[in-house]
């Protein structure tokens, strides 16, 4: 069986005064996921706001534990790692 998770995560940017300072977090955030993990990545909205910042990520595995965790892991790391306050998220099996 295959499994397949979405995770999306809202975020505010500590010390983000431009678009220039919130990229630098972002894309460290989607690079880490996409060449560490080997998950795809994307930023999906709230672009044009300097400190607002929502991804999502998404994961497939022939594992339901390992797909899971993994999207946990990613979750604990963008809080513990990056100067962010989570807004909102979640993580859903499709």
């Amino acid at each position: 069986m295959i499994y397949i998770y979405l995770f999306e995560i809202k975020i505010k940017i500590n010390n983000s005064f431009s678009l220039k300072d919130k990229r630098k977090v972002t894309k460290s955030i989607i690079d880490y996921a996409r060449n560490n993990l080997k998950i795809s990545a994307a930023e999906l909205s709230n672009n044009e706001i300097r400190n607002i910042a929502h991804m999502g990520f998404v994961t497939i595995s022939n594992d339901n534990d390992t797909a899971k965790s993994v999207l946990e892991d990613l979750e604990r790391r963008i809080e513990n790692n990056y100067p962010v306050e989570t807004i909102d998220y979640y993580i859903e099996r499709i």
